[in-house]
């Protein structure tokens, strides 16, 4: 999915410029966001190229299931937020809201779920490990990461079926 070439659309729409293996006979359209931490697909238009059959572009529930939405969801975010242009300055930010956040502001400075939450979200969005990255920014122990994660998750704060597999 990495090589895919994709051009920019209004309010962060892009259309898939190559055609997708399988689903050639459309124009794609999508759009990603951060849905529970994780990029989703939160758009999608499918249009028949012209000249299409309709034996090319008929829509079964079978079809539908081999449309590979987690794989371009993943993509699409990743040009439309985290673009090599604009990488730089959304790790500048994860690492500002890190310091702010941070036990940078003395020996008792305080820790919450929110915290936790707020760059756990950043950091998997930037393709970081979280866990660490949350210790090493707020100074805490994996011990204290995994019972505020667990209240972030009871307030809401994060998805449920995260896993400690995603973590690492």
């Amino acid at each position: 999915m990495d090589s895919l070439q994709m051009d920019f659309l209004e309010d962060d729409w892009v259309r898939l410029v190559d055609p997708l293996p399988g689903w050639e006979a459309y124009e794609i359209d999508l759009r990603a966001a951060l849905v529970d931490g994780a990029p989703r697909v939160v758009g999608l238009r499918l249009e028949p190229r012209p000249g299409a059959s309709l034996d090319e572009v008929v829509l079964t529930a079978n079809r539908i299931r081999t449309f590979p939405l987690a794989a371009l969801a993943a993509a699409v975010y990743h040009v439309t937020h985290l673009r090599p242009s604009g990488l730089t300055d959304a790790l500048e930010a994860l690492e500002r809201a890190a310091r702010e956040l941070s036990a940078e502001k003395g020996p008792r400075a305080i820790t919450t779920p929110q915290a936790v939450a707020h760059l756990y979200t950043r950091a998997r969005a930037a393709g970081l490990a979280p866990r660490a990255f949350v210790c090493e920014k707020l100074n805490i122990s994996t011990r204290t990461f995994d019972r505020y994660k667990k209240q972030a998750k009871a307030m809401g704060l994060l998805a449920a079926d995260d896993s400690k597999e995603t973590d690492q």
